[in-house]
């Protein structure tokens, strides 16, 4: 039988969320640390100046195809180092197969690429009282 407590209230979510990013942040930089570094300076590295360009929209999409994200733990420090900053930030996958090589049967062989799709948003400035 369905219950609308078995729900849980969006403000649960919203405060247990805050705890568990600082929890995953903690968990990071004490288990993961070699790899929490190498996601943090892609996002240096690749992200920040996109970000900077998008200043005036407030959204911005990053993609990206840097081995690193096919783990999917780095996927996950990516998207809590943005939340931890302030940004809002979504994330979808892409998989592209595309020809490799043709056997001398005719058969193909595929290789496949990952396009790792970020949107960030965030808060734009008030330009002429607009918004």
């Amino acid at each position: 039988r369905a219950s609308v407590r078995q729900l849980p209230l969006a403000s649960e979510v919203i405060q247990n969320a805050r705890y568990e990013l600082v929890r995953r942040l903690e968990n990071y930089s004490i288990n993961h640390l070699p790899l929490f570094q190498r996601v943090h300076q892609i996002i240096l590295r690749d992200f920040v100046e996109i970000v900077k360009l998008q200043a005036l929209s407030g959204k911005a999409i990053i993609r990206s195809e840097n081995p690193v994200f096919d783990e999917p733990l780095a996927l996950n420090m990516a998207l809590d180092l943005f939340a931890e900053r302030g940004y809002t930030a979504l994330l979808d996958f892409h998989r592209m197969r595309y020809p490799h090589k043709v056997a001398e049967d005719g058969k193909m062989t595929l290789k496949e690429r990952r396009v790792y799709e970020f949107h960030i948003e965030f808060e734009r400035p008030q330009i002429r009282g607009k918004r």
